[in-house]
């Protein structure tokens, strides 16, 4: 955990490019197909950072200490040039170690890390395994990049020059296997036997670099008359080999350093060794140095279009072309060193250039640039009325000497609503523009921008209007158009619907109330006229009155008649209410 804190701060503090990719893997490769003891060899731990940019990496790698022992460390071809932590090995625990980075980033298929000699003291199996490791992106945060890491599985001989085939799930760069075998009586010549046509998956294009050094199989198809094939490696373009190695139709061979190497195939048959095909192969694992760049008006600048200087090495395959790219925009290009971008508006930027050698490895470097703005554009007066279907919209300002200004309309989103004017300012530096109003109501704004003769720009300045339908009337400060006084037509129609409508409904009920209190009074002096009648019936069933009893009737009509005058009243009253 220690370790991986000390990278990510040592990487925090070196990065500065963008991220370019997510997986990254670490690997070892051997020099030699067949190790015996006392025998010297190399392991190199590679990495291939696919198509991510990376500036850092770290590892702990375990060894068969009983096998064979470590002699050096050599960091010499690394594309390190920063080393957090020294590589270092302990041949008594069997391990080996290193954090290191470098100021650039680099991108490739097998990047060189360390380089570690060894010497075989003991037979038997032998492997390397990663314990512990890490890649990280170039990318200003330290991003982990590593998605695997394969070491290498071998056996170590008792006896020079006796190899013995690798495990069985042996991972990808390994010491390689003896051919395999084939037993076939072969077809008597009677012509020199045919020149091999070789199939070398990894290296396809003898014309082409590679930045690819792994082990690799190269195979051919027999003719009927081999009984005997030859094969060698080495960097002479006309060396024949003449050791019959037996019959066989494909080899693997070891992962070569870098440089041009010739791959040597021939057949022989009854009458002889036949033909060698040579077969180039150029291998170039080492990206481009590091470099510096250099702006000629400094990293902050009102120059619109900068010129940058740059330039590297590189071994062997040499430089192909160099990629620069500003910010978001489109990259640049160029087998020139010296780049003139095209014009910027005024910001900040993040400028990287990618050098790529002829094996398509790459080194990255970057920059911040700072293009500063010209004097900005004012504005001193613009139409305060924005009607719409009127117009012109009119505004004027002015411009710092030796500046012209672009006058631009645009809508609320940014949209251009009328080509750009470019008023011609006076000589003291004022200009005036007017544009058609807009067809529509709505927020705009007009843009303007000053412009030297170098291209050189200014902030823009923006100054927002509305554009609203004329008033019909000004009524306590507003604006009545049409529409509003038909919206307010409306609502005051409404209201009125809705005032009848309640109007009638409080009506209804008012009416309802009084013909519940009408048929009340009426029921209660019909109750009584019902009471004196039917009291009156009582009294003289007998049909024989006495003088008292005609004046207890006389008493009963006249209160009934005074009864059935107020049932009256009351009636006529309510009905009344109730008209209403």
């Amino acid at each position: 955990m220690k370790r991986h804190l000390l990278l990510g701060a040592f990487i925090l503090g070196l990065a500065i490019f963008p991220k370019l990719g997510l997986a990254a893997t670490l690997s070892i490769t051997l020099d030699k197909t067949a190790i015996s003891i006392g025998d010297t060899f190399s392991a190199t731990v590679r990495i291939n950072s696919e198509d991510a940019s990376v500036n850092a990496a770290q590892a702990s790698i375990n060894f068969s200490k009983e096998t064979f022992q470590v002699v050096s460390i050599d960091k010499s071809g690394s594309v390190f040039n920063f080393w957090l932590q020294e590589p270092a090995f302990d041949n008594s625990t069997g391990q080996i170690t290193f954090i290191g980075g470098s100021t650039a980033g680099f991108i490739g298929k097998s990047l060189q890390t360390i380089k570690i000699n060894l010497k075989a003291t003991g037979s038997g199996s032998s492997n390397f395994t990663f314990s512990d490791g890490a890649i990280t992106a170039s990318d200003g945060s330290g991003t982990s990049l590593l998605s695997g890491m394969s070491g290498a599985q071998f056996t170590i001989g008792t006896t020079i020059g006796a190899p013995v085939p690798v495990q069985p799930t042996p991972p990808p760069t390994q010491v390689v296997p003896p051919p395999t075998q084939i037993t076939r009586p072969p077809v008597k010549a009677v012509a020199p036997v045919t020149k091999p046509a070789l199939n070398v998956s990894l290296y396809p294009d003898q014309t082409k670099w590679s930045n690819v050094s792994d082990k690799f199989l190269v195979s051919w198809v027999l003719p009927p008359d081999a009984d005997a094939v030859a094969t060698a490696i080495n960097k002479d373009p006309a060396f024949a080999p003449t050791q019959s190695e037996g019959l066989f139709d494909n080899k693997y061979f070891a992962a070569l350093d870098e440089g041009i190497w010739y791959l040597h195939v021939r057949f022989r048959n009854n009458l002889g060794w036949g033909t060698t095909i040579h077969y180039k192969i150029s291998i170039d694992t080492t990206p481009p140095a590091p470099f510096d760049i250099r702006v000629d008006e400094s990293t902050s600048t009102d120059t619109p279009n900068p010129t940058f200087r740059f330039g590297t090495s590189d071994q062997p395959s040499g430089i192909d072309h160099y990629r620069l790219k500003v910010g978001d925009e489109d990259p640049i290009l160029s087998t020139s060193t010296v780049v003139k971008l095209p014009l910027q508006a005024p910001g900040s930027y993040k400028v990287v250039i990618r050098a790529y050698d002829l094996a398509n490895n790459i080194t990255e470097e970057g920059t911040d640039l700072k293009i500063l703005p010209i004097t900005a554009p004012t504005v001193s007066s613009m139409s305060k009325d924005t009607y719409i279907g009127e117009g012109p919209l009119q505004i004027d300002g002015g411009v710092a000497s030796g500046t012209m200004p672009t006058v631009s309309l645009r809508g609320e989103n940014g949209d251009l609503m009328f080509p750009a004017q470019q008023p011609v300012p006076d000589q003291n530096g004022n200009w005036s523009a007017s544009f058609d109003l807009p067809s529509k109501t709505g927020s705009y704004y007009v843009e303007i921008v000053a412009k030297d003769k170098r291209g050189a720009l200014s902030f823009p300045v923006k100054a927002p209007f509305q554009v609203r339908p004329r008033p019909l009337f000004v009524f306590l400060g507003l604006e009545v158009t049409s529409g509003l006084l038909a919206i307010i037509l409306f609502i005051l129609l409404l209201g009125g619907f809705a005032a009848g409508y309640y109007t009638q409904k409080l009506a209804k009920e008012q009416r309802g109330r009084r013909a519940i209190i009408a048929e009340r009074d009426i029921s209660v002096i019909f109750g009584l006229l019902k009471k004196d009648i039917d009291k009156m019936l009582s009294d003289y069933a007998d049909e024989k009155l006495t003088e008292a009893e005609t004046k207890e009737i006389e008493f009963y009509l006249k209160r009934m008649r005074d009864n059935l005058d107020k049932a009256k009243r009351y009636m006529s009253e309510n009905m009344e209410e109730i008209k209403e």
